[in-house]
């Protein structure tokens, strides 16, 4: 029965190292049929990371998970105004928010895209010198509340991959999840 080299490396390695002409068939044997170490090793040097290939990864858990960082991550809207967001239309964007390290800010609304500064100003986490874009979207019921949440905050609170935005008496006026990108 004539088998492929890599069910014939499997096999060596399995046998251990000092049978390992007779299990490959002389694979690796030189011109004058004497086992040639060098191609013994090379064989085995390929086998090895040929079956290290095939180990499995644990996945980590949420408590080894990195801790999500608040500036440069994406922070998708998910509730406003008390009301759930829904998933965007196939070729549409979601509503999202990102905070970078030197204080600027930008997102989009649900139709128009945004973009500001923020700061602590007297001990309160406000949006300040914000702008938008003025496309019309007469039937867009997340816009209009989310640019509120966004004027009446005055803190923010974040849980590792959400982030809370907070009016004065310190009730969510916005939840957000940050955008994680996962391989399958």
């Amino acid at each position: 029965m004539t088998r492929n080299p890599l069910t014939q490396l499997g096999l060596w390695m399995m046998r251990g190292l000092q049978d390992r002409a007779s299990a490959c068939h002389g694979l690796w044997q030189g011109i004058s049929g004497r086992p040639d170490r060098r191609k013994g090793w090379l064989a085995f040097v390929l086998a090895a990371g040929l079956l290290s290939a095939c180990t499995t990864v644990q996945v980590e858990d949420e408590s080894t998970a990195p801790k999500i960082s608040f500036t440069n991550t994406i922070w998708r809207l998910v509730h406003v105004g008390g009301n759930k967001v829904a998933p965007p239309e196939p070729d549409g964007q979601a509503p999202f928010i990102i905070f970078l390290d030197d204080g600027r800010v930008g997102g989009f609304a649900g139709c128009n895209h945004f973009k500001g500064t923020y700061a602590v100003v007297n001990g309160e986490f406000r949006f300040t010198e914000m702008a938008a874009t003025r496309d019309v979207c007469p039937d867009d019921p997340v816009e209009g509340p989310y640019m509120k949440a966004m004027r009446q905050t005055v803190g923010v609170k974040q849980d590792n991959d959400e982030l809370l935005l907070l009016n004065k008496s310190g009730q969510p006026l916005a939840v957000l999840k940050a955008q994680v990108k996962r391989l399958k």
